[in-house]
């Protein structure tokens, strides 16, 4: 036996770069392992490569996931391209992931045609602070892509997706003032949101809340009224006559900066106005729900009894 080992074949080494690459390889990285056009070509006819895009390959199959594809739309738009706008934010998270076109971003002006089912942004320049790395995918960073967003979704939707972001700790304010200095569209709409977090309305129902409604309604006391407008607030439960407003605090969507801020200004709002607000931590609900009833019943009992409009 040979003391030394087999040289790795053609087929091995296109596996492995395959292999931290979700499956896929390109045409270049192949000539890089020294394979000729032909045998490129005769891989591709015996079912060992499968055209993805032109230039990229996936490797043994082309039953590619959803990342795969994400990631071969960006190859396939050249090795300065990035994920972007709806594309980065559902890879990030902060968006819920869905059909349809990738968005790409590639700093060039040119005429390249967009790859199919890729949906091209061309710009001048992508500098290298914009643009992060996770593995071998290039995709803008946190802070451009609020901004690319924030363009086409509404103030209640670039809320959800700052609060989502916030609960992954991807906020950088120092990046997102940055982002926001030059003139691109969507940020007029993202600085609105951030200084004011949808005039202070709730961005969405969470599930502590749900907990909380479950638990009031199957107890003995007095029912409230859910989601009642109050001027410019929502309130999760109201006691009419008793003044009492119960607001749910989840970290998700209560922790962030602008979160904080937006319920200092609702708890000072109802307070000018004779209610009072308690305000409970989702662990607590989740914890010890029979506390919870009991501090609402006690609360409630400090309630005047006076019948009043919102």
């Amino acid at each position: 036996m040979s003391p030394f080992p087999d040289p790795m074949s053609d087929d091995d080494a296109i596996a492995a770069v395959a292999a931290t690459q979700r499956g896929l390889i390109t045409r270049q990285q192949l000539r890089e392992l020294g394979l000729t056009p032909d045998q490129i070509k005769y891989r591709v006819r015996c079912g060992r490569l499968h055209r993805i895009y032109p230039g990229v390959f996936a490797v043994g199959h082309a039953g590619l996931d959803a990342d795969a594809l994400r990631l071969a739309a960006v190859f396939a738009c050249g090795s300065g391209a990035a994920l972007s706008h709806h594309a980065a934010a559902a890879e990030f998270g902060i968006r819920p992931r869905r059909g349809g076109l990738i968005d790409v971003t590639i700093p060039t002006r040119g005429g390249r045609d967009a790859p199919e089912h890729v949906r091209l942004h061309r710009v001048a320049r992508l500098p290298s602070d914009e643009v992060v790395v996770r593995g071998v995918l290039r995709l803008t960073s946190p802070a451009r892509t609020f901004v690319d967003c924030s363009a086409s979704l509404h103030d209640r939707e670039v809320a959800r997706m700052l609060d989502a972001a916030w609960a992954r700790r991807l906020i950088d304010w120092v990046a997102i003032e940055r982002a926001m200095e030059s003139p691109r569209a969507g940020v007029v709409r993202l600085r609105r949101v951030i200084n004011t977090h949808v005039a202070g309305k709730d961005t969405t129902r969470t599930r502590p809340e749900e907990r909380l409604r479950r638990l009031v309604l199957g107890s003995s006391l007095p029912r409230p009224e859910l989601n009642v407008k109050a001027g410019p607030w929502e309130l999760d439960l109201f006691w009419r006559e008793h003044r009492q407003v119960i607001e749910v605090d989840s970290s998700t969507y209560h922790d962030s900066p602008w979160a904080k801020a937006r319920d200092a200004r609702k708890d000072a709002w109802l307070g000018a106005r004779g209610y009072r607000v308690l305000r409970i931590p989702s662990p607590l609900i989740r914890g010890d729900p029979q506390h919870v009833l009991a501090l609402i019943a006690e609360t409630l009992s400090f309630g005047s009894g006076r019948e009043t409009g919102t």
